[in-house]
This record gives C-alpha cells, sequence and structure tokens, in this order.
C-alpha cells in the first residue's frame, strides 16, 4: 500500500500524496505519525495533495502539519490527521508515479487489532 510518496518537487522535498482512482476526502487527509516524523529527517519541508480529477493541488508546509494535525489511532496505527483547511492551494504538480519502496514498519494488515 503506498500512503505517500516521498519526492523533490519544486525544488524541495516533500510527502506527495495522489487522489486519482479512490474517493476524494472532504474533510482532511492522513498520514501514519511514522512516516511524517520520518520524512524531516530526510529533509522534507512540505507535504502535497492531489486531485487529479479536479486538476487540484494543496500545498501544507510540513511544520505546520506536525503542529495543527490531530493524533489518532487507526487499525493500530497512529495517523495524523491533516484537516484539507489547513492546506493552501497551489499550482496543479505533476510527479513521478513510484521510483523507490520505503518501508518503515507493518502495514495495517500486520497489525493487531
Amino acid at each position: 500500500m503506498v500512503v505517500a510518496k516521498f519526492l523533490r518537487l519544486r525544488g524541495s522535498w516533500a510527502l506527495a500524496i495522489p487522489y486519482r482512482h479512490r474517493q476524494r476526502p472532504d474533510l482532511g487527509v492522513s498520514l501514519p505519525v511514522v512516516v511524517v516524523e520520518w520524512a524531516p529527517q530526510r529533509g522534507a519541508e512540505a507535504v502535497f495533495v492531489r486531485f487529479d480529477a479536479e486538476g487540484r493541488t494543496l500545498y501544507l508546509p510540513l511544520g505546520d502539519a506536525l503542529r495543527l494535525g490531530r493524533r489518532k489511532p487507526v487499525d493500530g496505527q497512529e495517523e495524523l490527521w491533516l484537516p484539507l483547511g489547513t492546506f493552501r492551494p497551489t499550482v496543479w504538480a505533476r510527479w513521478p508515479y513510484l521510483t523507490e519502496v520505503v518501508r518503515l514498519g507493518p502495514g495495517p494488515e500486520e497489525v493487531g487489532r
């Protein structure tokens, strides 16, 4: 399962969440806390959410995500929920499909509920 992409976008490292063939969230998006805590160690500065059907991309500095996000347990793992209202609109961004896999821990199906 891909939770986010880690890539260089507009000159900086970022977490990028695409919504193409899955239901668009109305209120917010979430990422495993382990991913959000790992990203700045690798130089990430932002979180991008892309809604392909709308041709729309949203941006949130990673520091704001860590400060404004709410931690909630989901399927035995802690997730950081980020309200869409905290993101800023930005120019639609294209990024590569997948270049490598980084596994930071067990997937939801591997964690006891």
